[in-house]
């Protein structure tokens, strides 16, 4: 720029002292004053086109191939998972060729991440019409930017950045693509009434910045907000209500577990995900637990009476290995009813854990069959397959609990593995007393 300057203030000087000679002059040989304004008029403009000639020439740059996104768009804003088919075209844009397609050249194509990372680079071939074309998508949040870098033709000639015979090789503009996804975020629960909870969400997107997104589709330009404002979410299927917080959402849903387990569905647009939340329902854990306390003291109180019974009439109390499988079998039952249950309410808010409850219904039935059998010390095989059923069930919940990205109950899971196992070792050590 500063050449710039210099070559107009030389231009400036020579047309004023130009200008200054010819005043001279005109004094002398007493040319009229109206002449003299229109040669002034004259001079200056002469010196004006000259300037801006100048500054043009300079500024202005020129390339010999453009490679350029075929979308009026520069960043697009796309659910992930989404394939798109993301399209460049090469031209010649200087010289006797300027304005026709390149075909049959080799552009690479640089893809990065927001950072500035290489991701990876994609060589590609134009076709006939100098477009190049294929698909790219993402499953997971990620922002990608497609620059290509360069351009081969067909007769090994590469055209770069170098600048030849007064212009630039090569010019290209990138395309950016967000490949998003909603970020449903627990914002308050209230677990204090027994059976009722109430739910506090907030859905924002989750690359988008927090003053929001603002993307320009030719002379249009749309704003993104980082809030996700309008859109249809279901908590446990129930229909949430948007509060005065725009991305806020409220519900109130029921539960018979100590556990909750929350689903939020959300659709905006063509947009659609769910999430998967579970955390302990306060009201509803302190009754499960009474009830489990009072079952255990029911079951001492049964084992009590028994021994006493024992030593009253002096008769040796032993229980025999059929009869501790049958117990153990028995108390596989009533943690399957618990899943069972778990199934069923979940299958009715949205989750996709049908299988969960039928095998729960299963897994007990057949558990109290077994513990029936193991005490009669009848149908030994029968026996052992059913204190399988538990293994089973544990694997159905591990994978039920995965598909919705939940933290798998590990505690519940051993426990019911030890007691299957170990009434299997009891039942198989006592086989020779089955009939």
């Amino acid at each position: 720029m500063w050449k710039v300057k210099d070559e107009t203030f030389h231009v400036d000087l020579i047309c004023k002292h130009l200008l200054s000679r010819l005043r001279i002059t005109m004094r002398r040989h007493k040319i009229r004053i109206f002449s003299v304004l229109l040669l002034d008029s004259f001079l200056f403009l002469c010196v004006f086109l000259t300037s801006f000639k100048v500054i043009v020439n300079a500024e202005t740059n020129f390339y010999w191939v453009t490679v350029n996104p075929t979308v009026p768009v520069s960043v697009i804003h796309l659910p992930i998972g989404q394939n798109f088919c993301i399209s460049f075209r090469a031209v010649w844009t200087y010289g006797d060729n300027s304005g026709n397609a390149i075909e049959n050249a080799t552009v690479p194509v640089e893809v990065k991440t927001a950072d500035d990372i290489l991701v990876q680079i994609l060589v590609l071939k134009t076709n006939a019409t100098g477009f190049i074309s294929f698909n790219y998508s993402s499953q997971k949040p990620i922002i990608l930017t497609f620059t290509p870098t360069k351009l081969i033709t067909e007769d090994g000639v590469e055209w770069n950045q170098s600048l030849i015979k007064g212009a630039y090789g090569f010019h290209s503009e990138s395309l950016t693509i967000y490949w998003d996804s909603f970020d449903i975020s627990l914002m308050n629960v209230e677990t204090n009434s027994l059976g009722t909870i109430r739910v506090v969400v907030r859905i924002t997107y989750f690359l988008i910045p927090e003053e929001g997104l603002t993307v320009q589709n030719n002379s249009q330009r749309k704003y993104i907000p980082k809030q996700v404002h309008g859109a249809d979410v279901k908590i446990n299927g129930i229909k949430a209500e948007e509060l005065s917080t725009q991305g806020v959402y409220a519900v109130k849903t029921s539960t018979i577990l100590p556990t909750t387990y929350i689903l939020v569905e959300v659709s905006h647009e063509e947009w659609h995900q769910n999430k998967a939340f579970v955390f302990d329902h306060t009201a509803n854990k302190v009754l499960w637990v009474l009830t489990v306390i009072l079952g255990f003291a029911g079951a001492a109180s049964a084992f009590a009476r028994r021994l006493i019974l024992s030593v009253k009439t002096k008769v040796l109390f032993k229980i025999e290995l059929t009869v501790m499988a049958a117990i153990l079998l028995a108390s596989t039952s009533f943690i399957s009813v618990y899943w069972t249950l778990v199934g069923i309410e979940c299958t009715l808010h949205g989750f996709n854990w049908m299988m969960m409850g039928i095998f729960g219904i299963i897994s007990f039935a057949s558990g109290i069959v077994g513990s029936i059998m193991s005490k009669r010390k009848k149908h030994f095989a029968l026996t052992m397959i059913i204190a399988c059923f538990p293994l089973i069930e544990n694997i159905i919940v591990m994978n039920s609990f995965d598909n919705y990205q939940l933290p798998i109950p590990w505690v519940v899971i051993t426990l019911t593995f030890a007691i299957s196992t170990i009434s299997g070792i009891l039942i198989g050590r006592s086989d020779k007393e089955f009939i």
